[in-house]
């Protein structure tokens, strides 16, 4: 894997769904993403929460990603207890044989799964990010640098 990219979910309504202000989010966060991904290969993994499912559903469209699994793993609220070395564990499996790994999460996993896997997998250490819904954080692995993309 050469990047690894994490996403926070977009902004979404009293309904759990990604709203209209989400949707453009994901609209311009995806159109920001495209001069990083440009002829690399790209497996997208997403929570399994809707809000997540929705933001996904957006950049696989406008990235045309077709390589697409939902994991419980990576919902983290009330109800899904968050485990960082589960969701860690996952990324270093399903980043074999891509160029781009694409994780779509909520904000807990977002601030804390990309210095854990820069500390644990790069052996680096990168300050963390605060992120706001829509943002997304590129790590570079073959440099070990991370950028924020919003």
């Amino acid at each position: 894997m050469r990047k690894l990219v994490v996403v926070r979910h977009g902004n979404y309504g009293y309904n759990m769904r990604l709203d209209e202000s989400g949707h453009r989010q994901m609209l311009n966060l995806a159109e920001r993403m495209k001069p990083h991904l440009d002829g690399l290969s790209i497996r997208m993994l997403t929570s399994t929460a809707p809000r997540a499912v929705d933001s996904t559903d957006v950049l696989v469209v406008e990235l045309k990603i077709s390589d697409i699994d939902r994991q419980e793993v990576l919902w983290s609220d009330n109800e899904h207890r968050q485990d960082n070395h589960a969701a860690l564990d996952l990324i270093k499996s399903e980043s074999v044989g891509v160029d781009v790994l694409i994780v779509v999460t909520h904000l807990e996993y977002a601030e804390e799964l990309p210095a854990l896997f820069c500390e644990e997998v790069l052996g680096v250490r990168i300050e963390r990010f605060r992120f706001a819904k829509g943002q997304g954080l590129i790590v570079s692995c073959e440099e070990k640098t991370a950028e924020v993309i919003s």
